[in-house]
């Protein structure tokens, strides 16, 4: 047997998807924040969720 630890993919995945991911995230919001102003613009208040 080898005398390394086991060492956790999930970070090293997690950065390597990261790029893909925010951009995705990112047009999500812009999406919402254009869907919530139209909304405003015409009289119809939504709330936004924070985060």
């Amino acid at each position: 047997m080898s005398d390394e630890e086991p060492v956790d993919q999930k970070k090293y995945f997690e950065e390597l998807c990261k790029p893909k991911c925010v951009r995705a995230w990112l047009d999500y919001q812009i999406g919402k924040a254009i869907a919530h102003l139209k909304a405003k613009v015409q009289g119809r208040v939504l709330s936004l969720p924070s985060g």
